[in-house]
C-alpha cells in the first residue's frame, strides 16, 4: 500500500491549501459517486431479478430489499421462494384498500383508514376488513418524487414513506433543501458517499480519503458503512481527522468491532491525510512514539508500526529509539526490530518495580541487568525463549556502549555470557547468535558477553 504523492507547495503552507491543491474537481461536492463498476466499492448486483440495485447488504441484496426480506423473514418467508415472488423495484406501496392511494401507515392501511379499522373493533384481519370497505372516490396531488405514484400525505408535497425519508435527510444535514433530497432519492442504491454538513476543513480531507482510495485503497469497502462514520463525524462537531489520532478516532466511534470498513475509513485515511499536512521522513516521526515505518523508507516489510509505548521512562525510551534506527538503517529485518523493542519494554518495566527505579540512565547497574535476566525464569521457562530476551539486552548495551549513544550508562552495565542460560540436558550455556556477537573469553577467562 503506498501513499498518495503530496503537491509541491510552499514551505510551511496550511492544510487547506494543502488539501485544496490536492482534491481534483471530479472528488469536490457534498455527494460522492464513484464511477459505475469500480472494483473497490462496487460488490455487484442486488439478486433480487431486475434490481439494478448494488449488492451492499446481506444474502447478496442491496439495502432496500435487504429491508424487505428482513420484515418477510419474519412473517415466515422462505428466502428462495420470496426472491422469486420480490418485485424489483422497492417502491413504497398504497393503502389496501381498493383505489386509496394513500401510502401505508400501519398494518398495510394509510393513516385514515387505519384509524377507521381501530374504531370498528373489527374481528378480521386488515387485509379482509379492507377488501369490504368502500373508498371515496379522491383526486389527490401525488407525491414529488419521480416514479412515486402515491398521493402526497403532507405539506411538504411527499408520501409517507418519502415524507420520513426527508425527515431523516433534514436532521442528517441540517438543510430544508428538496432538490439535494430529490437528488439523493434518485441515487438510492447506487455507492456514494454524502458529506453535507461537514465542516469545510474536513469535508476537504474526506474527499481527499475518497480520492486517494479509489486510487490505490488497500480492499474493496462498503460505502455505506463509510456514510456511518461521516454521520458519526458530523454528530460528534469534528472539524478534522487530524483532531484527534486514528486510535482515539476508533475508540470514540467504536468502530473496530461493529463496522470494519469504518476503521479502515479512520485508520488509512488519518495516514492519508497527515502524510499531505506534515510529510514524511525522519524529522517526522522520530519524535513520535509510534513510527510508522512507510515514511521512512520501510513500505515492503510486512510491519507497518513500531511502537515505543511499552518503554516508560522517556529518557530510556529516547535510547531505544536511537538503537532502533539504527538498526533498521543496516538492514535488520523490521519485524525483528519490533520484537527487540518489546523485550526493552519488558526491560523498562523490570526497571520501574524496583525498589528504587534508577531515574536516568546513569543509574543503571549491572545488577538490575543481573536480576532482570534471572527473573525471566518465571515467565518464560524455556531456556532457548530467554536466550532470545536475553541476547536483545544484550545487544542494545553493546551498541549503547560501541556508538556512545549514553556515555552517562556505566562501563559495567553489561550482559555477562553466565547470564545466559543453560541449555536443557547440556551443560553449556546457550549464547547469543552469531550476528549479535560471541561472548569474548580472552585467556581461557570469561568476560563479558559485550564488552563496550
Amino acid at each position: 500500500m503506498s501513499l498518495s504523492v503530496a503537491p509541491a507547495m510552499q514551505p510551511n503552507s496550511s492544510p487547506l491549501a494543502l488539501l485544496m491543491a490536492a482534491v481534483r474537481p471530479e472528488h469536490r461536492g457534498d455527494v460522492l459517486v464513484p464511477e459505475a463498476g469500480h472494483p473497490l466499492v462496487d460488490h455487484g448486483r442486488c439478486r433480487v431479478p431486475g434490481c439494478p440495485g448494488v449488492a451492499t447488504a446481506s444474502r447478496g441484496l442491496c439495502v432496500a430489499h435487504a429491508d424487505r426480506w428482513y420484515r418477510a423473514r419474519r412473517r415466515g418467508a422462505a428466502f428462495e421462494s420470496w426472491l422469486q415472488d420480490c418485485p424489483p423495484r422497492c417502491t413504497p406501496q398504497a393503502c389496501l384498500v381498493p383505489k386509496c392511494r394513500y401510502g401505508r401507515h400501519r398494518s398495510q392501511l394509510c393513516h385514515r383508514h387505519h384509524t377507521d379499522w381501530t374504531a370498528a373493533a373489527a374481528a378480521d384481519s386488515a387485509a379482509v376488513w379492507a377488501a369490504a370497505v368502500k373508498a371515496k372516490p379522491d383526486d389527490q396531488p401525488g407525491c414529488e418524487v419521480p416514479g412515486c405514484d402515491l398521493w402526497a400525505s403532507f405539506s411538504d408535497g411527499f408520501c409517507v414513506s418519502h415524507q420520513g425519508r426527508f425527515n431523516a435527510f433534514r436532521r442528517r444535514t441540517g438543510t430544508d433543501d428538496r432538490e439535494s433530497f430529490l437528488a439523493a432519492v434518485a441515487l438510492a442504491g447506487v455507492p456514494r458517499l454524502n458529506l453535507a454538513g461537514l465542516a469545510p476543513l474536513l469535508k476537504l480531507e474526506v474527499q481527499f480519503v475518497v480520492q486517494c482510495f479509489l486510487a490505490d485503497g488497500p480492499r474493496r469497502v462498503n460505502l455505506s458503512r463509510w456514510n456511518t462514520v461521516v454521520r458519526a463525524l458530523h454528530a460528534h462537531s469534528a472539524t478534522s481527522l487530524l483532531d484527534r489520532t486514528a486510535a482515539d478516532w476508533t475508540a470514540l466511534l467504536q468502530l473496530r468491532q461493529g463496522n470494519p470498513d469504518g476503521a479502515l475509513f479512520i485508520n488509512w485515511g488519518h495516514d492519508q491525510v497527515d502524510h499531505l499536512v506534515h510529510g514524511t521522513g525522519w524529522d517526522r516521526e522520530y519524535p513520535l512514539d509510534t513510527w510508522t515505518l512507510n515514511r521512512v523508507g520501510h513500505a515492503a516489510t510486512g510491519v507497518a508500526h513500531i511502537s515505543f509505548a511499552s518503554v516508560a521512562q522517556p529518557w530510556l525510551r529516547e535510547l531505544v529509539k536511537q538503537w532502533t534506527r539504527h538498526r533498521l538503517s543496516i538492514g535488520i529485518a523490521s519485524p525483528g526490530v519490533r520484537t527487540a523493542v518489546g523485550v526493552l519494554g519488558l526491560f523498562s518495566a523490570h526497571l520501574n518495580s524496583l525498589r528504587r527505579p534508577p531515574r536516568g540512565v546513569g543509574d543503571v547497574t549491572r545488577s538490575m541487568v543481573q536480576t532482570w535476566c534471572e527473573d525471566l525464569a518465571l515467565d518464560h521457562p524455556e531456556p532457548r525463549s530467554r536466550t532470545r530476551l536475553v541476547t536483545v539486552l544484550s545487544t542494545f548495551l553493546r551498541d549503547a556502549h560501541r556508538y556512545g549513544w549514553a556515555p552517562d550508562l556505566p562501563s559495567t552495565t553489561v550482559v555477562f555470557s553466565e547470564d545466559f542460560p543453560r541449555l536443557n540436558g547440556t551443560g553449556t550455556r546457550a549464547g547469543p547468535p552469531r550476528d549479535c556477537g560471541r561472548p569474548d573469553r580472552v585467556g581461557g577467562s570469561t568476560g563479558p558477553a559485550h564488552p563496550p
